[in-house]
């Protein structure tokens, strides 16, 4: 009976941290291009949004005036024990990206091929 339990109270533990590190390996994998604000997908890109479409995004404080949604990817400067910045959809706006690091934050549009 007392080998069981600690059975389980290592088991439990190691497999939350192998479920964590599978979801984190299986992300989409975003190249951010920082010095030129460019973001690349595969064949999508996403440029930052600056200006006026900044404004109707956050209000006077800097305050975020949309929502987060679920996290759909991660840039090619992250690492799993290291410096982190993650890619997030916002609800209600399909063409919107949130980009969240340790040192930054931004939202990307898809740019449109014309």
């Amino acid at each position: 009976m007392f080998k069981k339990v600690w059975i389980y109270l290592l088991l439990i533990p190691v497999l939350i941290i192998v479920y964590f590190c599978f979801d984190y390996f299986t992300l989409d994998e975003y190249t951010y291009y920082s010095d030129e604000s460019i973001l690349y997908n595969g064949e999508m890109e996403y440029t930052r949004v600056v200006g006026i479409d900044k404004d109707e995004l956050y209000n006077y404080k800097g305050e975020k005036k949309f929502t987060i949604g679920k996290q759909i990817g991660k840039t090619n400067n992250s690492t799993l024990f290291g410096f982190k910045e993650m890619v997030y959809r916002i609800e209600g706006k399909p063409n919107l990206i949130f980009i969240r690091g340790l040192m930054s934050e931004g939202v990307f549009t898809k740019k449109m091929n014309r």
